[in-house]
């Protein structure tokens, strides 16, 4: 596995709101147990203006935080009047990573205090 070999682990915590997107990129030298660097950003992005693309400004983030294995995922802008439901809300942004990130070991923080992959989010999201 490449991140054992590296003993690197370089993950990047979103934090997707109504009114900001937030991120930051964590790498941890496992060999070493320590942070090697952390980078932090906010960007101002309006989620209730359906003419606004929030993936543009994730995509940027993503470009000048270079590369990630793993991306951590909270959000509030799940209740933004872009969406009809909350239950819109957390499938968009959810098909957001999933669609755009596909090489990335994707987790969403739940509501109960969990990391969990996409699929089982969903899945604890439909019933």
């Amino acid at each position: 596995m490449r991140l054992l070999e590296m003993g690197k682990y370089k993950i990047i915590g979103w934090d997707i709101g109504g009114a900001n997107i937030k991120a930051t990129k964590i790498v941890y030298n496992q060999r070493h147990k320590k942070i090697e660097s952390v980078l932090s950003t906010s960007k101002y992005f309006a989620m209730w203006d359906k003419n606004q693309n929030p993936l543009e400004v994730i995509a940027g983030i993503y470009q000048n935080f270079k590369e990630a294995d793993y991306f951590a995922i909270t959000m509030t802008a799940e209740l933004a009047d872009r969406f009809s439901t909350k239950i819109e809300g957390i499938n968009f942004i959810i098909d957001l990573f999933k669609d755009n990130f596909e090489d990335k070991k994707i987790y969403f923080y739940n509501n109960q205090a969990e990391f969990l992959k996409v699929e089982k989010l969903k899945d604890n999201i439909e019933k």
